[in-house]
């Protein structure tokens, strides 16, 4: 089966075709000629990422496989929530957008935080499947590398969120 993976990211195209193997053939926005801007307007990571499957599917009619994740962080009532990619503006950097959040949390406080991913498979309209887990854990102050991006997760015992 070929599916559309919403993304022009290669990194995330690599890990997706990694996990499913020979199992499905998954295309790029890049690789199906896609390059309308999709505004995400939803109020949770589930709708925003259906948000890209129907606008993806009523392009190309072919099933779409979409994702919304974000860092929400408990003592800034859950923000930047879905809202994250955006967060401090869009001509910000992940790494300055990390460090925009840390001047807004006490250094002296433990800051509890999830990072949340919603997955929907959008085969047709009357096939749909969705899916949300979270990673539970808490903010860093200090930089650290890790292989993956944006809101990094390390285990060290515990979950940890910082930017490399």
């Amino acid at each position: 089966m070929r599916v559309v993976l919403a993304t022009k990211n290669k990194h995330k195209l690599l890990e997706f075709k990694n996990i499913f193997k020979e199992s499905l053939e998954i295309l790029s926005l890049l690789d199906i000629g896609f390059n309308e801007e999709i505004e995400e307007t939803g109020t949770t990571f589930i709708e925003n990422s259906l948000i890209k499957c129907k606008k993806i599917y009523e392009s190309v009619k072919m099933p779409v496989l979409a994702d919304d994740s974000g860092l929400c962080v408990e003592s800034l009532n859950y923000e930047p929530g879905v809202l994250s990619a955006r967060f401090g503006g869009k001509n910000l950097t992940d790494k300055e957008r990390y460090e925009l959040l840390l001047t807004k949390l006490d250094r002296n406080r433990k800051h509890n935080v999830s990072f949340v991913c919603a997955l929907s498979l959008y085969i047709n309209p009357n096939r749909i499947y969705v899916i949300q887990e979270e990673v539970k854990g808490e903010i860093t102050f200090e930089h650290f590398c890790c292989r993956s991006t944006r809101w990094d997760k390390c285990s060290h015992g515990r979950t940890l969120y910082g930017y490399y």
